[in-house]
């Protein structure tokens, strides 16, 4: 008689080594260590062990549809998941406050809500993408995961409840249906550029599903079989694991990528069971299987840490000694947080929770909530924050919210700015430093009752025909600029443009442009699509002004440094928000004198000279006194783009 696997009663010692290869794979990428790229890896490769977990649980002959074991069951995910994942939250919440210089007040109570409700995958998107440098100054980021593992885990029961009772093989199509139809969703996603979902169940339920479907094929797989055949297997899913950590073409989360760590750890686990299997020797060795036992409480920690370790050491990025320790740090802390929390608070078969723990718990969530919610209203900032700080944050709200869909959502739609009755007398063109602009042309008419309009899309130069080859959203600045192109055609039109861009990131030689009407021309580098910009535009009959970017900053140090004192008020502004001149600043005055000199060559072209507002002969300024004037490195918030527009674009 053949005999199959018991997966009721078999521990798989490789199951928790791959928890662990997973776990060291998402601490060495966000450390940056070991140049490896596996972040996005680790949690596909949680999300497979999930699957195959759950489905496992939940379709075997010891589990009872019934609600007491209903109730069991999501109480044992509970006291699996909740204890460590609060203390996480409470930690991730001082790291933010104790940094008040990197703290935008609204968006860290919208954090510590979605976190609570283990929902953050869902306010993810909203915030500055996964993707970006930003993405370092928000200790909650990482518990998006947690967020689509705990709505799986909702999610999951229920969708079997219909097969539960069917044939194995209907079983296998409706879970691989599953699959199919999320993985289908997930390619067209990424297809469409919908970077959010990345963040999504719906998008990432055919991972879980791919270990579903691993768990159903154990029931029909022999215990005895070609253990060679199976290490060879296994010995390329651990390399094809390793090669897409260090050498993958594709710098982001990507679905083959992701379709690729997807099998490669679905296999792992359908030949890990077996004797003599390479594979399984691996993964089994004490250390990984260690850190695997440890796995869920040191992703939790290490994140909070790193931010924090960002926050308070400015050579986080350049400094690998002190990331390395961090590393280290975190599996120390996470083992802790195990043995202390994680492990005291789970439930056996059979168990109940005693009152005290259950106290504890409820009293730390609701610590927590009353504080988030307590902080939605802006009446009680200043009991808990310096009124500098919520300066600070309402300037960021105010670029945030100008900035999104209620201004610009549709690259081929423009704001109205100012005298929302009067007719318009500019068009302010270009990407996100045209946004900022807008900020202080729409506060500055408002009181002249005068009127402009608004085209501003990110990474899109006011280049007329021609797109930058390297934006990531080529397709938009084609729409965008043809929009304005055809606006200005047109008999209602302003007399006056006024443009504005991030000129820097166009230096020649770094990125050049192609003609969307002509892909077959020549690429063009800046100073040769402004001429023939500038030239179009005197055809048109338009008086153009070219505004020169503000001071752009090389790293975010000096920033910090700088809101830090304005924050404190302490006497230290002068030292911390002076800028000297540097090298960095010497290129971009390289970049104005291209542009001042394309620009001579018009008679109907002139250009505002922005840095004058906030450089002198010594350098230049991030603040004065009781003003900041920036949002980032290279943005300026609403009080600096006034005092641009008030003088640096007098006449216009």
């Amino acid at each position: 008689m053949t005999a199959f696997f018991n997966k009721q009663t078999r521990f798989r010692g490789d199951i928790e080594g791959l928890r662990g290869l997973a776990v060291l794979l998402v601490v060495l990428f966000h450390f940056r260590l070991c140049g490896s790229s596996g972040g996005f890896l680790g949690v596909d490769l949680f999300f497979v062990i999930s699957g195959f977990l759950m489905t496992q649980i939940i379709l075997s002959s010891q589990f009872g549809w019934s609600i007491p074991s209903l109730k069991q069951f999501y109480s044992k995910r509970f006291w699996r998941i909740a204890p460590a994942y609060l203390f996480a939250v409470a930690i991730a919440s001082l790291v933010a406050l104790s940094n008040q210089w990197a703290l935008i007040i609204d968006k860290f109570t919208q954090s510590l809500l979605s976190s609570l409700a283990f929902s953050y995958n869902v306010y993810a998107p909203l915030e500055t993408g996964y993707f970006a440098a930003a993405a370092i100054t928000k200790p909650f980021l990482h518990l998006w995961s947690l967020g689509v593992e705990v709505q799986f885990y909702l999610l999951w029961p229920v969708l079997l409840f219909f097969i539960y009772k069917r044939p194995f093989r209907q079983q296998v199509l409706a879970i691989a249906a599953i699959t199919t139809i999320s993985l289908i969703y997930a390619v067209i996603s990424q297809l469409d550029g919908d970077e959010d979902a990345y963040f999504r169940l719906t998008a990432r339920l055919w991972q879980f599903g791919a270990g579903g479907l691993i768990a159903l094929a154990l029931k029909r797989t022999p215990a005895e079989s070609n253990s060679r055949l199976f290490s060879y297997i296994g010995i390329a899913s651990l390399l094809l694991i390793l090669l897409l950590s260090y050498a993958s073409p594709w710098e982001d989360w990507n679905v083959v990528s992701a379709t690729l760590i997807t099998v490669a750890g679905a296999s792992l686990i359908y030949i890990g069971g077996r004797q003599n299997v390479i594979s399984s020797r691996v993964l089994s060795v004490k250390p990984i299987r260690t850190l695997g036992l440890v796995s869920y409480s040191v992703y939790l920690i290490h994140w909070p840490l790193a931010v924090g370790l960002y926050f308070y050491f400015p050579d986080f990025e350049t400094d690998s000694s002190i990331r390395i320790g961090g590393a280290i740090l975190s599996v120390v802390l996470g083992a802790l947080l195990y043995w202390a929390v994680e492990k005291k608070f789970r439930l056996q078969k059979g168990q109940v929770q005693p009152a005290a723990k259950k106290w504890l718990t409820a009293s730390t969530f609701g610590v927590l909530l009353v504080f988030a919610v307590g902080l939605q209203s802006e009446r009680l900032w200043p009991l808990v924050f310096d009124s500098r700080l919520i300066e600070l944050s309402a300037l960021d709200r105010d670029f945030r919210e100008y900035g999104g869909e209620s201004c610009n959502g549709d690259p081929k739609v423009f704001c109205v700015l100012g005298d929302q009755i009067k007719a318009p007398e500019l068009v302010l063109w270009g990407d996100s430093h045209a946004r900022h602009f807008a900020l202080g042309i729409d506060r500055v008419f408002t009181e002249q009752n005068r009127n402009a309009v608004s085209f501003a899309t990110s990474g899109c130069a006011p280049t007329g025909n021609w797109a930058n080859q390297r934006a990531s959203n080529f397709a938009n600045c084609k729409a965008a600029n043809q929009a304005v192109m055809a606006y200005l055609a047109s008999e209602q039109s302003p007399h006056r443009v006024l443009l504005a861009a991030r000129w820097f990131k166009f230096t020649p030689g770094v990125n050049s442009f192609s003609d969307f009407n002509n892909p077959a021309s020549p690429a063009r580098d800046i100073e040769g699509v402004l001429d023939q910009t500038f030239s179009e535009l005197k055809a048109l009959g338009k008086q153009v002004t070219i505004a020169l970017q503000a001071p752009e900053y090389r790293g975010k140090g000096q920033l910090r440094t700088c809101q830090d004192a304005f924050i404190k008020n302490d006497g230290s502004m002068r030292i911390a928000c002076d800028r000297p001149a540097t090298d960095h600043l010497k290129r971009q005055r390289e970049m104005d004198r291209l542009l001042i000199g394309v620009a001579s060559r018009y008679d109907n072209v002139e250009v505002a000279d922005v840095k004058s507002v906030f450089c002198d002969s010594e350098g230049c300024l991030l603040a004065q006194s009781d003003k900041f004037y920036y949002r980032d490195t290279n943005h300026l918030n609403r009080i600096g783009a006034e005092k641009v527009v008030r003088e640096a674009f007098i006449g216009m």
